[in-house]
């Protein structure tokens, strides 16, 4: 039988997502009441594409993350050391994996499945405060080095010129999304009125 510190644990996560007014004990709760999963080298934690049934906590050891880019070919996006969160947003917008997480030496991760997420985050006690305010800290620090990335792919392609930072930017997310916008100017784009526009324009404010 595997031995956790879950105070320890709790403590961990919380020195690597500040959450002010969190109590390592009340995060501790939550651990509780997750399942532990060992994981040998190459096992998945998630797979891409398939329906998140639980968050993970990696508590011990890494995941390497892959996402299979427009050509099918799998792209290494990171690798994450406990602790750490993992499949979160699966949970939180009910997609479907968005990478695969596999690991990259032996492993330990503790499993919160959707039925306990869903009832934590809809206490009103202080384990369920504990866990939102957790996952809200995780999700703002992904989209800001999100962010972080893409101005820095806009720095570093055209510094001073807005105009074509921004026509940079959409092509940027059109090669990710597999689109070819090379070809396309705003001289290509036409506005097409119906008749029912017409009928009712739209009002000015």
């Amino acid at each position: 039988m595997m031995h956790l510190d879950l105070a320890a644990l709790a403590s961990d996560f919380l020195g690597r997502f500040p959450a002010p007014g969190v109590h390592p004990r009340d995060l501790a709760a939550v651990l509780e009441l997750a399942r532990p999963i060992e994981l040998a080298h190459g096992d998945a934690l998630c797979r891409e594409g398939e329906r998140g049934e639980a968050m993970f906590w990696l508590v011990r050891g890494a995941v390497r993350v892959s996402h299979r880019d427009f050509k099918g070919q799998p792209r290494d996006l990171a690798v994450l050391a406990a602790p750490a969160l993992v499949g979160h947003m699966a949970l939180v917008d009910g997609s479907n994996r968005s990478a695969s997480c596999i690991a990259d030496g032996p492993a330990v991760a503790l499993a919160l499945d959707r039925a306990g997420f869903q009832r934590l985050t809809g206490e009103d006690t202080p384990r369920g405060a504990a866990l939102r305010r957790v996952v809200l800290t995780s999700l703002a620090r992904q989209l800001g080095a999100a962010n972080r990335r893409v101005r820095g792919l806009l720095d570093a392609a055209v510094p001073d010129d807005p105009d074509t930072a921004e026509l940079e930017l959409r092509r940027i997310s059109g090669t990710l999304d597999g689109w070819k916008l090379d070809d396309l100017d705003d001289s290509d784009v036409r506005v097409v009125r119906t008749d029912d526009d017409l009928r009712n324009p739209p009002r000015r404010r």
